[in-house]
């Protein structure tokens, strides 16, 4: 395995072992936890504010859940509650393309910043797809 895997594998669990303490703080004080419809709406906001400073063009932003609806639908409908809590997850997918690597790897690390984890990453070319899964109450 060359220095660069690993220094790529061990980015990667530090990352995954940021968002399970994450939700672990979420699970230990739920009432002091963002409401989940607040940390969705965030996300939202966050993906395509943060897409022009970083290169990023989004042509897709959909919930994880297929909503049996026309239109918008609440949180509620996305959420999916964690077992033994009263934390609820949401997960959305993001679809794009980014006009270099790091600009995409900042972007990614920005929209992380609030109650949410990256659960998927596919790489393709200039085109990339994001699942976030995003925390709350």
């Amino acid at each position: 395995m060359a220095k660069s895997d690993l220094s790529k594998l061990e980015q990667d669990e530090r990352s995954v072992k940021q968002s399970s303490n994450e939700v672990l703080r979420l699970l230990k004080t739920p009432s002091e936890a963002p409401a989940l419809d607040t940390v969705v709406s965030g996300l939202l906001v966050n993906v395509m504010r943060l897409r022009l400073e970083n290169g990023i063009t989004v042509s897709a932003v959909n919930p994880a859940v297929n909503v049996a609806t026309t239109g918008s639908s609440p949180v509620s409908a996305l959420a999916k509650k964690l077992e033994s809590s009263d934390v609820q997850s949401a997960r959305v997918n993001v679809r794009g393309t980014y006009d270099n690597y790091e600009g995409l790897l900042t972007y990614i690390e920005q929209v992380r910043k609030q109650s949410v984890a990256v659960v998927y990453l596919k790489i393709e070319g200039q085109q990339f797809e994001l699942g976030l899964r995003a925390y709350g109450v």
